[in-house]
């Protein structure tokens, strides 16, 4: 087999990999309750997930409980 052919099929075959994980991640459904930062007053600030730190909280920033 010519070696740009193989190289062709090896990219191809990348990348239909690619589009498949990608897929389904989408597809993963999302948090049962969501919540969006609406209204804020005075300073706010909360801690993500898996930071030790606190972050000023921006208006329509989608929370979940956890």
């Amino acid at each position: 087999m010519n070696p740009r052919t193989i190289l062709h099929r090896t990219f191809a075959a990348c990348i239909a990999v690619v589009g498949l994980i990608a897929a389904g991640w989408a597809s993963a459904d999302p948090p049962s309750r969501v919540a969006r930062l609406s209204y804020t007053q005075g300073v706010v600030s909360f801690s993500p997930a898996g930071d030790d730190d606190w972050v000023q909280a921006r208006l329509n920033r989608p929370l979940v409980r956890g």
